[in-house]
């Protein structure tokens, strides 16, 4: 089993930066409470808007798997090393680094930390924390 950040935020919430911020939060938690060397996301490959969060939280478009006969499910990761160059040098150096190795990205817009995500990251740290426990 594989270190994962999701999101599900309900639909009224959508668009307010809600699954990115907490996003952040269980990225940073990830890193640098539980010491995980790599964290993923999984959507559906026609999910755009969880597409971008993983975007903005600094992850990278590594794989497209095909399960079954379903829509094909895209894999986004970070590293403890790309997350050291983003708390750094911001995702402006990251995205360079990115665009060096071949890989384009967007970059982020801020949004602001309101109650829906300390809901979420709550759920996301749980998260996080079983999957240590496992590992």
């Amino acid at each position: 089993m594989q270190p994962e950040i999701g999101y599900h935020i309900h639909r009224a919430h959508w668009g307010q930066g809600y699954a990115t911020e907490a996003a952040q939060a269980c990225r940073a938690y990830g890193f640098d409470a539980l010491g995980l060397d790599v964290l993923y996301s999984y959507m559906k490959q026609g999910n755009l808007p969880s597409r971008r969060v993983a975007v903005k939280n600094g992850m990278r478009l590594m794989d497209t798997v095909q399960e079954g006969q379903g829509e094909p499910t895209t894999v986004y990761a970070i590293t403890r090393a790309e997350y050291a160059l983003l708390a750094g040098q911001g995702m402006q150096a990251l995205t360079t680094a990115w665009q060096k190795a071949g890989q384009g990205i967007a970059s982020p817009a801020p949004s602001a930390i309101q109650e829906p995500l300390q809901c979420a990251a709550a759920a996301c740290l749980i998260a996080l924390r079983a999957v240590r426990s496992l590992c």
